[in-house]
């Protein structure tokens, strides 16, 4: 009797797990498959952009430079030091940058009780030079250089700029300035429209021109246009009320006089009159493809209205087309971001553009995953 039990709770049993395995067959049937098949995770569509700007590039580079240099006796404790140092001076910022200069030089003597009747009269010196009255010094973008003198830039002031020490014991630089500026014309050609003003003043003593200060302050600041920039330091020892009154009102940064009787009369002089390479344009966002595609163009801006557009070619292999654009890695200045590969966009010119231009753009770009 023990022996039928068993066998059909055996027999029940076994249809039990029979059952029980029929209906997960199903199941590990599935999990199987799930686990034989590759998981594949869909690109990201690539997805196009474009990286757009509006930069302005025409920055008034040009820069006419007047030194007033003391001829009086007065300078003769001075002047052996204090040239050499000067015409060093410019002779380095001209290699520190692209400048486009005019640089005149001009006596104080403008005569006086025993003096002459009109003095130096405000012409400037121009021995040695060819073809203008004053130095000039334009080193193109382009590696070109112009230049109306031999040698070097430094010896070439320093010519100029050596006016001896026999002039009139009454120095006049403020009333040799508009002399200058204003009433002589054989400094023509001298000023540009689209210059800065730069005036550097040499003296061993104050000024002592009969005119107001007020006046000569009035017609500085009407010497060059709101949009220009005019700079006036001195080279003089102090108390000089007549020539720190006029600096003073005129020194829209900061006041540069550095003292006659130091060492290095132009330690304390620093002064920025150079043109430079950058001209600001961003880093371009995403990742550009093998042949960049770029719209790029010199627009002209007169009062916030594009008034001129010239549309820049690529450039070729040679770059003989200018002006002209290409794309540029500059992973020291455009560092590496994700989805950016450090480029940026490079303007090739001959010189700069005029006052007002803009460079207006795009560049297409890919975001997503790089190519």
């Amino acid at each position: 009797m023990r022996q039928v039990t068993e066998s059909r709770f055996t027999a029940l049993a076994s249809r039990l797990l029979l059952r029980q395995t029929m209906r997960l067959a199903p199941m590990i049937l599935l999990m199987t498959a799930c686990a034989d098949r590759t998981t594949t995770i869909p690109e990201p569509p690539k997805q196009h952009s474009a990286s757009i700007f509006d930069i302005p590039v025409g920055v008034a580079f040009e820069t006419d430079i007047l030194v007033v240099i003391d001829s009086s006796p007065a300078m003769a404790p001075h002047a052996d030091r204090a040239i050499p140092q000067i015409a060093k001076l410019f002779g380095s910022l001209a290699q520190q940058g692209d400048p486009d200069w005019h640089l005149a030089v001009i006596t104080s003597d403008l005569g006086g009780p025993d003096c002459s009747e009109r003095g130096d009269d405000g012409r400037f010196r121009s021995d040695g030079l060819v073809g203008s009255p004053f130095l000039i010094e334009w080193r193109h973008l382009d590696g070109r250089h112009t230049a109306n003198y031999q040698d070097t830039l430094e010896t070439a002031f320093a010519r100029i700029a050596t006016v001896g020490t026999s002039g009139c014991p009454r120095q006049q630089p403020l009333a040799a300035i508009r002399r200058a500026l204003e009433d002589q014309p054989r400094n023509a050609g001298f000023r540009r429209d689209g210059a800065g003003l730069m005036i550097l003043v040499v003296s061993a003593g104050d000024d002592a021109s009969p005119e107001l200060v007020a006046d000569h302050i009035a017609f500085l600041d009407g010497a060059v246009p709101e949009d220009r920039s005019l700079t006036m330091l001195g080279i003089y020892d102090r108390p000089a009320a007549r020539l720190d009154a006029v600096i003073t009102a005129l020194s829209r940064d900061r006041l540069q006089i550095s003292p006659l009787r130091a060492d290095d009369v132009t330690e304390n002089l620093h002064f920025w009159i150079g043109g430079g390479r950058g001209w600001g344009v961003p880093c371009l966002e995403g990742t550009i493809g093998p042949v960049p595609e770029c719209s790029i163009s010199d627009v002209l801006v007169e009062h916030e209205q594009a008034v001129f557009e010239r549309l820049l070619p690529p450039c070729d292999a040679s770059s003989s087309v200018k002006p002209c654009w290409h794309i540029e890695r500059d992973p020291l200045n455009c560092p590496t971001w994700l989805g950016s590969e450090s480029h940026v966009l490079e303007i090739e010119r001959y010189d700069y553009p005029p006052l007002g231009t803009h460079v207006r753009g795009s560049c297409v770009t890919r975001s997503g995953q790089n190519p």
